[in-house]
Formats: structure tokens, C-alpha cells, sequence
């Protein structure tokens, strides 16, 4: 094989074969030209190495400067690549972060709600009493004097308020200043305890504070902003302010207009105004603002579904309000049977509805299912909640005056008698359940 250029011209300038030469001295002077120029001959058999060999050696230097700027280019695109890469890595860290500590948040929050506030006030009472019995008991009969001006529930709140939600806000001010709708989450969340604790006019108040930032921060129409006007409308209503829980409420609603009728937030948002409308003392309009919405998210939602069933257990409450017996009977009835489909015979939402038909059979004059009812209630309430429990001496209580109603007064007293008895030695109070 010929290895230089001239030589390949040489050979085809005096090949045997006429053929294989040059057709006349123009193209070995073409060649020639060629050769000084750097590019390839066409002596030279055709190969795609050779031409680019060619080319590369041509064009050494602008090859160079190119080489230069592509290596800057794949470096440049190589530490970008790297920092997207990193920055998502941190962005996934961030979110995970936010996730794990939203989780870490609710689960809180599920559990502080879940304190059974009056179980554990008659527990601080039963305490002292033991204290007392252990360390003065010449004076235990005046402290069991006492018992009946005390409030154990009352206690609890306390102490469960200024020793845990108390402290929770001070770190959330302290450590998630920087992050102000991660700091507004978690202020939600304290205001929704509070709120489930009986303690009204804090949730209230907490729940002013978020409002106002998410408003700032998200906007009016967010729907983290419209959960924070129903949380304040809802903590406003149990604490007695039905007209303001009214306005905030209806605010919500005319900047709800992306909800559409089966939305959750819009239906809480339309119950929170219905029971603002009764607490101010229009049981009709409630009632009537009550029955549209059940209708709407029956057909939306579901019967089953927990937002429908709440809705008509308090569209049955507003019937029997309304003297309408009969009818709220019937949807009580009706609830309990879907209510124990769906939760179990021993869920607090069943348990609630039971006591709602007792309530509703008594109101009826059927004495005899009403203490059915309330037995069932009973025998759940001592089992869940134990014989000493508010709500299972309510329960008690209601069930002794179905007795009497019946005529069986031996068999009230007894009821009656057991009420009677702790509440000498708690501080429990006792109220008819609706």
C-alpha cells in the first residue's frame, strides 16, 4: 500500500493501463494543487479516514479552538447537570422533610383530640382523693364535700392547656418563624385539639390567627384559608357567637366558588352556616338549609358517606328542636343502621346516633325502646369508658327516667340511687345526650 500522497500520484501518472492514468496533465497539475493545499487527491482511493485525515490536519488549529470551546461546553453542561441534580435531591429531602413532619403533626393532633377530657378529670379527682385518704384522712370527709363544687374536666383542660398546647405554640413561634404557612399548619392543628377539648374560645382565637395568614400568604380563595373560616365559624358557634360565626362563614362562601356541590369544605362550610342560623334562633331556615344540603350530597356523596351522615344526624336534631318527634325518630333510625354498616355497632358516631333515638323514642313516648336504647348505650359505655364516666352516669341517669316513665320505680330508684352515689364521690354532672 502506498503510504504518502505524491506517491499515489506518481503511480497513476504512470500506470501501464491508459485507464488508470490521469486523462491529461491538467489533472496531475489538479493534484499537485491539491497536495499544497492539504486537501485529498483524486489519486487517492475514496475513504472517509482519509479525507478526514485531511480535514483534521487542514484545520488543526480551528479544530483546537473548537475542541477547546465543546470541552467548556460539555463541562459546563456536566456541573449544571450536576447542581439540577442536586437540587432536586434537596428539593425531594425538603419535601420529604415537610411530609414526615406533617405526619409526625397529625398524629399528634389525632392523639391529643382523642383524650377523653372527662375521663381523665374524674381520674385527677380519684387521685386526689386517694392522696387525700393516703395522707389526711381525718380530713377526707370535707374534701368529699368539696367534690360536688368541683369540675374534673375542668382541671383537666387546664393543665392539658398551659402544660402541652401552651408549650406547642411557644415552639412553633420559636422554631418555624421562618416558614410561616408550615408555622399557620401547625397552629391549625393546635386549634383543632382545643376544639375538640371543649375549649372554644382559644380554638377561636388560634384559629383568627391562621386565618389571617393564610389569607395573606395563600389568598382569600385558598381552600387552606376557607378550612380556617370554618374552623373559626365552628369554634365561634360552641362557644356562643352564632351572629360572627355567621358573617366569617358566608365570607368563605362567596370566595368558594371553585367548590363544586359535592365538595367536603363547601358542605361544611353550608352545615357551619345552618347551625349559625339555628344558634341565632331560626330553627326553621336551619332546618330547611339542613334538609337541601342532605339532599344534595345524598345524591353527590352517598348515603354513607361520613360528611352526608353528619349532616342528617343534625338535620334530625333540628326536627326534634322543632317538636317533629316523629320524623326525627326516623331519620335517627335510619342513621343508626347505616351507622353501624359503616363504623361498627361500638363507634362513637354509632354510639351518638343510639343516643339520639333514645333521646327521639322518649320525646314519642315509646319509654320502652328508649330504655332499650339506652341500656345498649350503657353496657357500651361501661365497657369503653368505664361505670364512673360522665357520659355513662348521663347515660344511666336518662335510662332511670325511662323506667319511671314506665311505671317501674323500684328499678329507677336503683338507677338513680348508683348516679347519686358518685356523685358524692366525683365530680361527674350528668346531661340527657343529643
Amino acid at each position: 500500500m502506498l503510504a504518502r500522497d505524491l506517491d499515489w500520484a506518481v503511480a497513476r501518472a504512470t500506470a501501464g493501463n491508459p485507464a488508470m492514468r490521469y486523462a491529461s496533465v491538467t489533472g496531475l497539475v489538479e493534484d499537485l494543487r491539491r497536495f499544497l493545499a492539504g486537501r485529498p487527491l483524486l489519486a487517492v482511493p475514496d475513504q472517509r479516514g482519509y479525507r478526514w485525515g485531511k480535514f483534521v490536519r487542514r484545520n488543526r488549529s480551528g479544530l483546537a479552538v473548537a475542541g477547546v470551546v465543546v470541552l467548556a461546553l460539555l463541562t459546563g453542561l456536566g456541573l449544571s447537570l450536576y447542581g439540577l441534580d442536586q437540587a432536586r435531591t434537596q428539593h425531594a429531602l425538603a419535601e420529604q422533610g415537610a411530609h414526615q413532619l406533617q405526619t409526625v403533626s397529625e398524629f399528634q393532633q389525632s392523639m391529643l383530640e382523642g383524650i377523653d377530657i372527662e375521663g381523665l378529670g374524674v381520674g385527677l379527682v380519684d387521685a386526689l382523693r386517694a392522696q387525700v385518704q393516703d395522707r389526711a384522712e381525718d380530713r377526707l370527709e370535707a374534701f368529699q364535700q368539696v367534690l360536688p363544687h368541683l369540675n374534673g374536666a375542668d382541671i383537666a383542660r387546664q393543665l392539658v392547656d398551659g402544660n402541652i398546647l401552651g408549650g406547642a405554640i411557644s415552639a412553633i413561634e420559636r422554631d418555624f418563624g421562618a416558614d410561616p404557612v408550615l408555622a399557620a399548619d401547625l397552629r391549625a392543628s393546635i386549634a383543632h385539639v382545643r376544639h375538640e377539648l371543649g375549649m372554644y374560645r382559644q380554638s377561636a382565637h388560634d384559629w383568627s390567627g391562621v386565618l389571617a395568614e393564610r389569607e395573606r400568604l395563600l389568598g382569600a380563595s385558598a381552600d387552606a384559608t376557607l378550612e380556617a373560616r370554618q374552623g373559626l365559624a365552628r369554634s365561634m358557634i360552641r362557644d356562643g357567637r352564632p351572629a360572627e360565626a355567621k358573617a366569617v362563614v358566608e365570607t368563605a362562601l362567596r370566595n368558594a366558588g371553585h367548590l363544586d356541590d359535592a365538595s367536603e369544605l363547601r358542605a361544611l362550610l353550608e352545615l357551619s352556616r345552618s347551625e349559625a342560623v339555628a344558634g341565632m334562633g331560626d330553627l326553621v331556615a336551619a332546618r330547611d338549609m339542613q334538609a337541601s344540603l342532605y339532599e344534595r350530597l345524598a345524591m353527590t356523596r352517598g348515603e354513607e358517606d361520613p360528611t352526608t351522615i353528619r349532616v342528617r344526624n343534625n338535620l334530625g336534631i333540628a326536627y326534634s328542636k322543632l317538636g317533629e318527634h316523629e320524623v326525627a325518630r326516623g331519620i335517627f333510625t335510619e342513621l343508626l343502621a347505616i351507622s353501624e354498616r359503616v363504623h361498627g355497632p361500638e363507634h362513637e358516631d354509632t354510639l351518638r346516633t343510639l343516643g339520639n333515638l333514645a333521646a327521639s323514642s322518649s320525646d314519642v313516648g315509646d319509654y320502652g325502646n328508649a330504655m332499650s336504647y339506652n341500656r345498649r348505650l350503657l353496657e357500651a359505655g361501661m365497657r369503653k369508658l368505664g361505670e364512673r364516666h360522665p357520659q355513662t352516669l348521663a347515660t344511666r341517669s336518662n335510662m332511670a327516667l325511662d323506667l319511671r316513665d314506665l311505671g317501674r320505680h323500684d328499678e329507677a330508684l336503683v338507677e338513680l340511687e348508683a348516679v347519686l352515689d358518685c356523685g358524692r364521690t366525683c365530680s361527674a354532672r350528668s346531661t340527657r345526650r343529643r
